[in-house]
């Protein structure tokens, strides 16, 4: 019993090792950005969601924070703008939120009141003015891009030419002249939109997004001056763009589908082999403790039985020693016999508990208080009864016995009676009738000794 605490604690260290390794939660960000510039907007949300609780609240409450504005941007995307604000301030109202992730999450509200329309106009404005608070390069680009959806182009243009004397990558500054020249070209001014545009056009950059989004402007710009021959040569290399998009998309797609499948086989036999690990060792530790429980439960009711048994043997012998004496014995003895007789009583109810038959008789008298109908006895059950009652009070039994005339049904009711049965639950078990069972007491009052009277039914 000694090696059981090793044996149960060695099981727990197995059962704790074959849990599921959870993915890196920014192993699982860059996954999600790869399917959301695929525009796998759903599989994105989903791979976010079901790793959630993958997180540990305090320790990666940032790690959570990117969760949630990843969330947020993905149903902006999906034009949910209400549910994109909710998960947007999720991260606002939490605790320890950095500067990056708090200038993030204005660009983000913002920006989702920005497309809500012109009824949450204030409210994109409100966030704005909390943007530009940060001394970033981005701020200008945000600014102008709201005010160009308000139509206040000077101010887009102030915004944009202050963002163009930062320093900037060479797809940042095609992004922002192409921009330029689209508010130009709302300000009905297309020549300058024209002109910015072709400079962002110059300018070498691998974004194929960007330099169809060149070519593309270019092209209206063109068609809407008359220039067929410059708007056609944009329109073609516009197309051949857009087919290397197509195909790059594809591409991405298949690979994505094909890493998805290897990640969820990997995870589906991860998952086999800690179900199986989990079953085994539960299974075990549930043997076990059945086993303890049974032989814990079993020591003891043996242990008891027997202390029972040795302590009922005593008053048996002490009663039948005064039972001798009987006759000589003064008043002290017959009080001495009497409580002799009520403990043996006590003892042989306390043994008697422990029996099936106890039990059975239990449901009876629950089922009567219940006023449920009452199943009888059968024949063997009746006969598993007597041997009980011999076995625990062979002294009465044998006594009522050798009075002549009296039957195995009337024995059976004084045993009961002196257990403490009522009359109804003596009529319930061999489906007799209360008012025979009441007659029959008082014809038992006439045949039995006034003693052994007493001390079966009281006075």
């Amino acid at each position: 019993m000694r090696a059981f605490p090793i044996f149960i604690i060695l099981l727990l260290f197995l059962a704790t090792g074959c849990e599921k390794p959870a993915p890196r939660p920014d192993t699982l960000l860059s996954v999600a950005d790869s399917l959301i510039n695929c525009k796998a907007y759903d599989q994105a949300l989903l791979l976010l969601k079901n790793n959630e609780g993958n997180i540990a609240p305090t320790k990666q409450q940032n790690l959570m924070k990117e969760f949630y504005l990843k969330e947020s941007r993905i149903y902006q995307l999906c034009g949910l703008y209400e549910e994109a604000n909710r998960y947007a301030n999720r991260v606002l109202h939490t605790q320890g939120i950095n500067d990056s992730l708090l200038y993030r999450t204005y660009i983000q509200l913002h920006t989702n009141y920005l497309y809500m329309g012109e009824k949450w106009k204030d409210s994109s404005k409100f966030y704005l003015q909390k943007v530009l608070k940060y001394n970033r390069k981005e701020t200008e680009l945000t600014a102008s891009i709201f005010y160009f959806h308000t139509a206040n182009f000077p101010k887009a243009l102030s915004f944009i030419n202050q963002y163009l004397t930062r320093s900037l990558t060479a797809g940042e500054q095609k992004a922002a002249l192409i921009h330029k020249g689209q508010i130009f070209w709302k300000y009905g001014m297309p020549d300058s939109a024209f002109h910015y545009t072709l400079q962002a056009q110059q300018i070498h950059s691998d974004d194929i997004n960007l330099n169809a989004a060149a070519y593309y402007t270019l092209y209206n710009l063109s068609k809407q001056q008359g220039k067929e021959t410059e708007a056609l040569e944009n329109l073609e290399h516009f197309t051949t763009l857009f087919d290397t998009l197509a195909s790059n998309f594809s591409t991405s797609i298949n690979d994505l589908q094909a890493a998805n499948g290897r990640y969820q086989l990997r995870i589906q036999n991860l998952e086999h082999r800690r179900n199986t690990y989990a079953i085994i060792i539960s299974g075990l530790l549930l043997i076990i403790a059945c086993l303890v429980t049974a032989f814990i439960i079993i020591r003891r009711k043996q242990f008891k039985i027997k202390n029972l048994r040795q302590t009922l043997a005593e008053s048996r012998k002490q009663i039948a020693e005064l039972q001798e004496k009987e006759e000589e014995s003064s008043l002290s003895i017959e009080q001495e016999l009497t409580q002799l007789f009520e403990s043996n009583k006590r003892l042989s109810i306390q043994l008697y508990q422990m029996t099936s038959t106890f039990h059975k008789l239990s449901k009876i008298e629950k089922s009567i208080k219940a006023n449920r109908i009452v199943t009888p006895l059968t024949p063997d059950e009746l006969r598993e009864m007597d041997i009980c009652f011999q076995e625990l009070l062979p002294d009465i039994v044998t006594q009522l016995r050798q009075i002549k005339g009296i039957r195995i049904e009337s024995i059976r009711f004084c045993i009961l009676s002196y257990l403490g049965y009522t009359p109804k639950v003596c009529a319930s078990i061999s489906n007799a009738d209360i008012l025979a069972i009441n007659q029959r007491k008082y014809r038992l009052k006439s045949k039995l000794p006034n003693r052994l009277f007493i001390r079966l039914f009281g006075n």
